[in-house]
């Protein structure tokens, strides 16, 4: 089973996904907002302290967190997925029905990569082969951030690599491949019967701002949080805002008629 963190509270659990190169903790100051709630963390196949596997595929990892709501006998929850963690966040919508009440795609976005996105992903196999796993975090992790932000979040930067530096390259490489070979996933997000609430920053550069945009008109109930001047990493460089951004969409979420 995945590694997790759980911990019980009054109100609706909230599972967190983290991305690509992350695990767990970078949620940790994040859901001090949301000490009210249960709150799931979980950390995906390879990161983290949760084991890798060839042949990983995004619906494999859904697969996994799925077994740890199960294990949990969690009956409703909102899940709020992260970049890579969105991907699966979308996965595992299929296989919760309507335990779901609610899905948060932070700089995330249902849809398959572009032919030369898919090509990059394949360089950056190669390169981790051939370099090793801290050679391409050092390239990658700033670009988490806007450029004009890197450098006032360059201890954040150097906190992620330091904690992504002892995963394996088997590990590094099948969460990339994973992402690589993904199918679109936008006809899912379609037949959300719970809201939909997308985070994106106009500076993104992972997940372009233009790019992520058309999945606004996809589901039934959409809530939209566009943040200036900001990359990939939200829950850091406009923490507040997307702190209340997602207390109201919680509170939207929970609201809502049965």
């Amino acid at each position: 089973m995945l590694h997790y963190q759980y911990t019980t509270g009054e109100k609706i659990t909230l599972v967190f996904l983290h991305g690509y190169c992350e695990d767990m903790s970078m949620w940790t100051e994040f859901v001090d907002a949301f000490r009210t709630h249960s709150i799931l963390k979980i950390d995906l196949p390879g990161f983290g302290d949760s084991p890798t596997s060839h042949g990983l595929t995004i619906d494999k990892m859904a697969s996994q967190v799925e077994e740890v709501l199960h294990h949990l006998a969690i009956k409703e929850a909102i899940v709020i997925g992260h970049s890579m963690g969105g991907y699966v966040s979308v996965s595992l919508s299929r296989l919760l029905g309507k335990k779901l009440k609610g899905l948060c795609m932070m700089h995330s976005h249902p849809f398959e990569d572009l032919p030369a996105t898919k090509e990059k992903r394949s360089k950056a196999i190669t390169f981790i082969s051939e370099h090793g796993v801290s050679k391409f975090l050092s390239t990658l992790v700033p670009t988490f951030f806007a450029p004009s932000l890197q450098e006032e979040y360059k201890s954040v930067t150097d906190r992620l690599i330091k904690a992504a530096s002892k995963l394996s390259s088997e590990a590094v490489i099948n969460g990339m491949e994973a992402m690589r070979l993904r199918p679109d996933m936008r006809t899912w997000v379609e037949e959300l019967s719970c809201p939909y609430h997308c985070i994106l920053g106009t500076e993104d550069i992972p997940t372009p701002f233009d790019f992520c945009m058309p999945q606004i008109t996809l589901a039934p109930i959409t809530k939209m949080t566009i943040l200036p001047g900001i990359g990939h990493m939200g829950m850091f460089s406009a923490k507040e805002t997307v702190q209340s951004e997602l207390t109201d969409f919680i509170h939207f979420c929970t609201k809502r008629p049965a």
